[in-house]
Formats: structure tokens, sequence, C-alpha cells
């Protein structure tokens, strides 16, 4: 398998871009979401291992909080891997990425809850 770490790995500039083709999305929790000036724009960080990447983040405001939940797919090299030999065998590696969303109506005093473990996550950490 020839390709750079950045492929394996999938990283690139700036904020990760949902990928619905992947296979296999599970929820995957969040670390902190960082809320824009524009009270609108969601920066929300998440650690994942080099053989998932973002799938989707899926948005339910409501009048007392926004839920989150970030999903994450496997890589293309690794669902083929597991296809192939039924087993996927990985690097233990953490990558620290983030991505962004934005709402249709700002934060304003609503909290956040990663909706993947239920606890709430306070703006800016």
């Amino acid at each position: 398998m020839n390709m750079t770490y950045a492929e394996w790995a999938g990283v690139g500039p700036g904020p990760a871009q949902p990928d619905p083709s992947l296979e296999d999305p599970e929820p995957a929790r969040f670390d902190s979401v960082e809320v824009g000036r524009d009270g609108r724009t969601l920066s929300i960080a998440y650690v994942r291992g080099p053989h998932r990447r973002l799938h989707h983040v899926e948005v339910r405001p409501g009048q007392d909080a926004v839920e989150l939940s970030v999903y994450l797919g496997l890589a293309p090299w690794a669902a083929k891997q597991r296809r192939r030999s039924g087993q996927l065998f990985i690097r233990p590696l953490a990558l620290h990425e983030r991505t962004e969303v934005r709402l249709q109506e700002p934060v304003g005093g609503r909290t956040i809850v990663d909706a993947s473990i239920n606890p709430s996550v306070s703006p800016g950490g």
C-alpha cells in the first residue's frame, strides 16, 4: 500500500469536511465546542484514529439545549482491509481534529450537549 502519511491518516488543512459515503458510521464523543462571534458557527473538537474520518454531525436544536452528535465512518483503506480479511489492524494513534457547523439560530443561553454521551459541554471548552 503506497500512500503518504496525510493520505493514510486523512489529515489536511482547515476544518474536517463530512463524507457521508464512508462506511459504518458510529457516534463519537467530542472534546470541546467553541461558539463563533456570530453565535451560530460551532467549532467542534474531537479525537479520532487514523482508520476513522468524519461522516457527519447531527444537530438537534431545542429550546434549552443544542444537541450535537459527531459520527465517524471507516476510512476507505480501513473498510477495504476489513472487507478483505474480516479484521481491522490499526496503529494506536490519536488525531485531534475540528469541524464546523452553522446553526440557523444563535446558541444564545442554550446549553450544548454531546448527544453521544449526554452530559453538557460549556461553550468555549
